[in-house]
Order: C-alpha cells, then structure tokens, then sequence
C-alpha cells in the first residue's frame, strides 16, 4: 500500500524501522543510523548485499534465514571520544578508541563513518 501511494502520488517517503527485510520492499536508499548517528548510507540494493559498516552487517545478519544471529563482540572500550560502535564491533582497532569517525565517501554514492570498514572493493568494482 504504501508502494502503491508513493508511485501514484509522486512521493518521497521516509520510512523508519529496525527491519531491513522490510526496508529492501520500501526504499530506494537506506540510512542506517547507531545511538543516533549515521553510520552508513546509500543505495538499499548494495548495503544489503554489500555492508560496509559491521553494525549494518549485524542487522543483516539478524534477518531469519540470513544466515544466524549477530555475532557483536563485548568489548570494555568506554571511551565516549571514539566509535560509538567500537564497544560491541569485532573489528576494533586503535584509531576507533582514540577518534570518531567521520562519514565519508566508499564509492558509488555508498557512505560509511567505520575506521575499518568490511570490504567495498568487490562492490566499487562491480559499480565500474
């Protein structure tokens, strides 16, 4: 229904939910957002299939059928300078204690705010 009232009426919606198997139905483009900060951005079609931020891959992996529950690591980091995501990440590093990132460019109007993002390169190349 609301697919059907967006089309026939020339909309832009904003939908918000916590779902991504809902959200690939619905949008075009996906914001996904962690303690109230953006995290990772762009086309739906490739943050599902190609995340670049590891909460974002944790949403993913909390879809039943996707693959099982979300592993999120517990680390002790409670540091309120770095990643707001560095206490639960698997990939923390040294620069996510020390400095939160900035959302930045990862190729094909993708954004993501991670020190160590999970591999874009396989999907910058297939944009190419």
């Amino acid at each position: 229904m609301l697919m059907e009232f967006r089309e026939s009426r020339g909309l832009a919606l904003v939908f918000i939910s916590h779902d991504l198997s809902v959200v690939r139905y619905i949008t075009n483009r996906t914001l996904v957002m962690y303690r109230g900060r953006v995290i990772e951005a762009g086309l739906t079609s490739r943050l599902l299939l190609e995340p670049s931020h590891p909460y974002t891959r944790c949403l993913i992996d909390s879809i039943p059928g996707a693959g099982g529950a979300p592993q999120l690591a517990r680390n002790t980091l409670a540091s309120d300078d770095g990643c707001v995501f560095a206490a639960r990440c698997s990939r923390i590093g040294d620069r996510c204690e020390e400095l939160e990132p900035a959302l930045g460019e990862a190729g094909g109007g993708h954004t993501v705010a991670c020190h160590y993002p999970l591999s874009v390169l396989r999907a910058v190349k297939e944009l190419r």
